[in-house]
C-alpha cells in the first residue's frame, strides 16, 4: 500500500502499477526488431506518442488534472514518448501555483508526486530510442526540486545509459548530450562521465564537426580519462583540420589552455591551419589565437611564419588588443621578431601612444 492513497482528491494507488504494467508492454516491443531512422525526432518513433493523449496532456494545469489523464489513457497508447511528456507537464506543474506549496506527509517515504514520478521514469527509459531517454533526462535536470529527488530521478537514466554504452548500442551524438546534461547537474556525476570514454574513442574516428566542437567543449570536465579522449579527438581535428572555420579553431585552442597534457601534434596541425589559411581570419579570432598560443607555451615555425605574415599585411592598422596580444606573444618566448617589433613601433607613431 502506497503511503499516498490521495493526492488533490484524485486516487493515485492504481497509477505507479497502471504504469508500470506500461513498462513491462514497452520491454516486450524492444525485444521486436524496430527499424529507425537515425534523425528521427523523439515521439516520431514507431513507440511514439499518440496525437490525441498529447494533446490531452498538454491542456493540463495541476497535477490532478495530470492524474487524470494518465488513469483515463488506453495503456497501449502509454508509451515512453507518452510518459515524457507527462513527467514534463507533471514537474512544471508542481512549480508552480499551488501544486507548489509544500504538502504535509505522514510518512517518511515518496509522496504521491513522487512516486508517479519515479514510474514515469522508469517507463521512459525502456524506450527503444535513445533520443526519448534523453528527453526523460533532460526534464529532470531542468526542473526544480530536492536534491534526494533529483539524483534518484537521474540515477534512473543513468543506469539505462551506462548499460547501453556496455552494450554499444548508443550512439556517439547522444553519449554527448548526456554527458552535457550531466554534468549540468554538478560534480557529482563527473566519475560517471569518466566510465563514457570507451564507447567515445571507438566512435571518434568518423565524428561529424558539430560533435567534434561538442567533445572539446566538454573535455575540461573528463578527469581520468580526459587524456585518452583528448588524443581520440585530436586524431580525429588533424585528419580533418582543413573542414574547420576560424572560429572553431579559436575555440579549441581556448579549450586547449584548460586541459592538462595537450599533444604536440595536435598543435602543429592548427598552428599549420592558421599559416595556411591567415587570409580568412577575422582579426577578432587571430588575436585569441595567439593569446591561446602563448598560455599554452607553444611557437613553432607555423607560428611564427603566420604572426609575421600577418604583421605585415595588416601593419599599424591592427587594432590595441591585437597588438597587445603580438608583444605579449614575443615576450612570453623571447622572440625578437623584428617584422613584429616594426609594426608594433608603427602603430604607436600612428595612433601617438
Amino acid at each position: 500500500m502506497y503511503s499516498a492513497a490521495y493526492e488533490d482528491g484524485v486516487s493515485i494507488e492504481e497509477l505507479p502499477v497502471l504504469i508500470k504494467k506500461a513498462t513491462a508492454e514497452s520491454l516486450l516491443d524492444n525485444d521486436r526488431p524496430v527499424h529507425r531512422r537515425i534523425n528521427e525526432q523523439p515521439g516520431a518513433t514507431g513507440a511514439g506518442a499518440s496525437p490525441k493523449v498529447s494533446a490531452i496532456i498538454k491542456k493540463c494545469a495541476s497535477i490532478k488534472d495530470v492524474y487524470i489523464a494518465l488513469r483515463k489513457v488506453d495503456p497501449k497508447d502509454l508509451t515512453p514518448a507518452i510518459g515524457v511528456e507527462a513527467l514534463d507537464k507533471l514537474l512544471q506543474v508542481r512549480d508552480i501555483g499551488p501544486d507548489a506549496r509544500p504538502k504535509r506527509s505522514k510518512s517518511p517515504g515518496p509522496d504521491g508526486v513522487s512516486l508517479v514520478i519515479g514510474e514515469l521514469c522508469n517507463l521512459i527509459t525502456t524506450a527503444g530510442s535513445s533520443e526519448v531517454i534523453l528527453d526523460g533526462l533532460r526534464c529532470v535536470v531542468r526542473h526544480r526540486y530536492s536534491e534526494e529527488d533529483r539524483k534518484r530521478y537521474v540515477d534512473t537514466f543513468v543506469h539505462v545509459i551506462l548499460s547501453r554504452i556496455c552494450d554499444g548500442t548508443i550512439r556517439l551524438p547522444d553519449i554527448l548530450e548526456a554527458t552535457l546534461l550531466l554534468v549540468s547537474c554538478g560534480s557529482q556525476y563527473l566519475n560517471t562521465v569518466d566510465h563514457f570514454w570507451q564507447s567515445i574513442v571507438t566512435q571518434a574516428v568518423d565524428m561529424e564537426k558539430e560533435d567534434v566542437l561538442k567533445l572539446y567543449s566538454l573535455l575540461p570536465y573528463f578527469k581520468s580519462s580526459q587524456s585518452v579522449v583528448l588524443r581520440a579527438v585530436a586524431r580525429n581535428t588533424t585528419k580533418n583540420v582543413l573542414s574547420f572555420g576560424a572560429e572553431d579553431v579559436a575555440y579549441i585552442l581556448s579549450v586547449l589552455t584548460r586541459l592538462k597534457l595537450v599533444p604536440q601534434t595536435l598543435l602543429l596541425s592548427l598552428t599549420k591551419w592558421m599559416n595556411l589559411n591567415l587570409h580568412i581570419i577575422p582579426e577578432k579570432e587571430f588575436s585569441s589565437m595567439v593569446r591561446c598560443l602563448q598560455d599554452l607555451r607553444y611557437l613553432d615555425a607555423n607560428s611564427s611564419k603566420a604572426v609575421e605574415r600577418y604583421v605585415r599585411i595588416k601593419g599599424s592598422a591592427s587594432t590595441e588588443e591585437t597588438m597587445d596580444a603580438l608583444a605579449l606573444y614575443c615576450q612570453a618566448f623571447r622572440w625578437r621578431s623584428e617584422p613584429v617589433f616594426n609594426s608594433v613601433s608603427d602603430y604607436f607613431v600612428a595612433n601617438h601612444k
